[in-house]
């Protein structure tokens, strides 16, 4: 459950990625995160609505277009680099190795087989990451998690801005002046 509202992570491309997926019957969810120090930090969130076809999907099938959906919106995160994969559907944990017979399902096994993860299965209560989400998407057009992450990183950028230039050999006596008075 979360208690508290997140605060995003800027991405370290030297630690492992953690992606956590979910599915309901209403949308499929994301979250990208790392893990610091024993605590999991998200990096950015993203969800969508389930369109009429897709709301007549399998529940496995569902689960999987959320695992797609995911490595899609966090691409650029996840190419190239080994990450974990974490969903609350047993069955995908083995997906790579389960012979499909569906054509939908075939297309996205091989749409994964550039990925580098390794798939975990955690209980649902403990995926609260992607799971509210899940449950309460956001709308199609994918501005609510693109403002969401400018809000977060933007500030922490300014603040590591600020604390070089009070650090610069130049610049720092002469902040220091200016606060003075």
């Amino acid at each position: 459950m979360i208690t508290s509202a997140p605060i995003l992570k800027t991405p370290d491309f030297q630690t492992r990625f953690q992606l956590y997926t979910d599915a309901s019957t209403v949308g499929v969810a994301a979250c990208l995160a790392q893990s610091v120090d024993d605590k999991i930090h998200p990096v950015a969130f993203a969800s969508r609505k389930l369109n009429s076809a897709e709301r007549n999907y399998s529940a496995y099938e569902i689960e999987m277009l959320a695992v797609i959906f995911a490595v899609n919106k966090f691409r650029v995160y996840l190419e190239n680099t080994e990450f974990d994969l974490h969903t609350d559907h047993k069955a995908l944990t083995t997906l790579t190795k389960m012979k499909q017979e569906k054509g939908r399902l075939i297309r996205w096994q091989l749409e994964l087989m550039p990925f580098r993860y390794q798939a975990h299965h955690i209980s649902g209560n403990n995926n609260s990451l992607a799971d509210y989400l899940s449950r309460n998407p956001a709308d199609q057009s994918g501005s609510t998690t693109s403002s969401v992450c400018l809000n977060i990183i933007l500030p922490e950028l300014f603040s590591n801005i600020s604390e070089e230039q009070e650090k610069d050999e130049k610049l720092g006596p002469l902040i220091l002046k200016l606060r003075q008075g």
